[in-house]
């Protein structure tokens, strides 16, 4: 026979009670729910939309926002496109201008050059051609003097300079020489005539004399220089322009 008396049931245990929010049982399922008041739901309703709206108007702006932010960036990026475009033409521009600058003191370089061998031409022709030699001294201190229609010899003298020679008209020529104004006197032979070319260069005008001088004796016997024709482009001057020709020449020789 068993002594150990038998060990009494345990209580069971008491279920915690559940609770529910700001610690309020919990009421049993399928009690009835307390209903929110009409007007409050309303209001939150009206919150709520615009609330919402709200966010979608702030999403708007912030894509717009970014739209705007990714153009200012393409228009910073055309912008400095262009500078340093517009810094690649200036630099091609300056290469140009300095190319052009290189290119006209090349050519003023050549002219000079041309000039000067022509002028080297010139004097060796005069010097180792007899029919391109200048006339001497003696004959170009010659008083210069011209023919009338009626076969008087017709000269200049003043009586400060003398009789007007050849080399005075030389003189008279070239002091017509300026600033855009080029005066150029050769000499040609031929036979016992000497020929004075003139070429006068200036802008807008271009003017081609020929002056046939001899050496021949007056009436009286004076050695002179006869201007026998004068051609001005082409046209003989008549003898009555040469006479006051020499009339203007004395007036201005005189004084």
């Amino acid at each position: 026979m068993d002594d150990r008396s038998p060990t009494p049931p345990r209580p069971a245990r008491e279920a915690p009670a559940r609770f529910g929010r700001a610690g309020a049982p919990v009421r049993a399922q399928g009690a009835d729910a307390p209903s929110l008041d009409p007007a409050l739901s309303r209001s939150l309703s009206a919150v709520m939309d615009r609330v919402a709206g709200v966010l979608e108007g702030q999403a708007v702006y912030r894509r717009e926002i970014t739209a705007l932010h990714d153009e200012a960036a393409a228009l910073r990026a055309a912008l400095e496109q262009a500078r340093q475009e517009s810094r690649q033409a200036r630099d091609e521009l300056e290469r140009q201008r300095g190319r052009a600058e290189a290119l006209e003191a090349e050519v003023r370089a050549l002219r000079a050059g041309n000039a000067r061998l022509e002028e080297y031409v010139r004097r060796r022709i005069e010097q180792d051609n007899p029919l391109h030699a200048r006339p001497g001294d003696a004959f170009l201190d010659l008083p210069l003097v011209i023919r009338s229609g009626r076969g008087e010899f017709l000269g200049v003298a003043a009586r400060r300079h003398g009789p007007f020679s050849t080399r005075a008209l030389l003189a008279l020529m070239r002091s017509s020489q300026r600033a855009g104004r080029d005066v150029r006197l050769d000499w040609d032979r031929d036979g016992r005539h000497w020929i004075l070319r003139v070429a006068v260069r200036e802008p807008g005008r271009d003017q081609n004399l020929a002056l046939t001088l001899r050496q021949t004796v007056t009436p009286s016997g004076n050695r002179v220089a006869q201007l026998a024709h004068m051609v001005v482009d082409g046209s003989e001057v008549p003898d009555g322009v040469l006479v006051s020709l020499f009339r203007q020449i004395r007036d201005g020789f005189d004084s």
